[in-house]
């Protein structure tokens, strides 16, 4: 019995053991996994602090870039609305740099590109402006009933005066030759006639087109003045032509280069003034021709003045002669009755 009640002591006691060990590993797994899930759930804590935080951060750099991106945008359109403002004013030649990309970007291309079209555009008005009035400043100086002389001095004037030009001359033919008809500037030193094909003068007549020559040498062609020197930094040749058939040539310098738009307004002024020219050279001719009419029509009323006035002497010395005869005849008749 002893032996049986030991033997269960010594049983309890084992399994008390096993117990006691069991529960000090469970005690060890539950301390392992307490802390495992402390750390687990620090690890969280901290993951989830840290991705807060670069959210929180992230947000504010996003809110700091949008609030620079609307004022760097309020700048540009700002920019643009000014641009804008100041080419519906009529400066054309406001220009925007943008080098951003986007709509705003495409935008300032497109404003720069209608800048360009409109100042195109206008230029052209003007120019055509520029040119039109011109031409009807030259028309309005050529018209009425004015010699050939006073055609080139009025239409001289008018060139020079309307396109800045320093001095200028027209040559006209005259017995197979190109004379100064006008000077303006250098009537002193300029040449005053022109064999046909002679010089760049008379080069530009027989060709029938038109000598530009620009960036001319300062010491070799300049104007004198009481004041001092202009320097003639360019020289242009027009033919004038009527028909297609010379009639004179054109000469204008300029302290600036010509450009092509004056080329072709100087041309179009020569046709023009061929026109003047050709009418007043015809009234200068009917004209001409009315005063020879005119002094031989005076010339034969002093004729028939003097026919008359033979014819009346004629008449009185015929008269006489019919008394004489008469008195002839009375004298015969008396010496017939004296004979008898």
């Amino acid at each position: 019995c002893r032996i049986l009640v030991h033997n269960f002591v010594q049983y309890e006691e084992a399994q008390l053991a096993q117990k006691n060990n069991d529960l000090d590993k469970s005690s060890n797994t539950t301390v392992l996994f307490i802390l495992f899930s402390a750390l687990a759930a620090i690890g969280v804590t901290v993951f989830f602090y840290v991705k807060l935080r670069n959210d929180l951060l992230r947000r504010d750099k996003l809110e700091k870039e949008l609030k620079a991106k609307d004022i760097e945008i309020s700048k540009r359109v700002s920019v643009i609305q000014q641009v804008a403002n100041r080419v519906s004013n009529g400066d054309y030649t406001q220009k925007l740099v943008d080098e951003f990309d986007g709509d705003l970007g495409d935008l300032v291309e497109s404003l720069n590109h209608m800048t360009d079209s409109l100042k195109e555009s206008f230029d052209k008005i003007n120019k055509s402006d520029w040119h039109q009035k011109g031409l009807a400043l030259i028309n309005e100086s050529l018209v009425g009933n004015k010699s050939v002389s006073q055609v080139t001095i009025d239409s001289l004037n008018q060139l020079i005066e309307y396109c800045n030009c320093t001095n200028g001359a027209i040559y006209l033919v005259d017995d197979a030759k190109l004379r100064l008809t006008t000077a303006f500037g250098l009537e002193n030193t300029m040449r005053q006639s022109f064999e046909l094909g002679e010089g760049m003068v008379g080069q530009a007549f027989i060709q029938k087109t038109p000598k530009v020559y620009n960036d001319l040498n300062d010491n070799d062609f300049a104007v004198t003045f009481a004041s001092g020197k202009i320097k003639v930094n360019s020289i242009v040749l027009i033919p004038i032509l009527l028909n297609n058939e010379g009639i004179g040539v054109l000469e204008l310098s300029s302290s600036s280069n010509f450009g092509e738009d004056k080329i072709e307004f100087f041309i179009e002024s020569c046709r023009n003034m061929a026109l003047a020219l050709n009418a007043a050279k015809s009234r200068e001719k009917e004209q001409r021709l009315l005063e020879e009419t005119q002094a031989q029509s005076e010339e034969l009323q002093v004729q028939h003045s003097e026919l008359e006035n033979l014819n009346t002497e004629l008449e009185a010395q015929t008269q006489k002669l019919q008394a004489s005869e008469e008195e002839l005849k009375v004298q015969q008749e008396e010496l017939m009755q004296t004979n008898t």
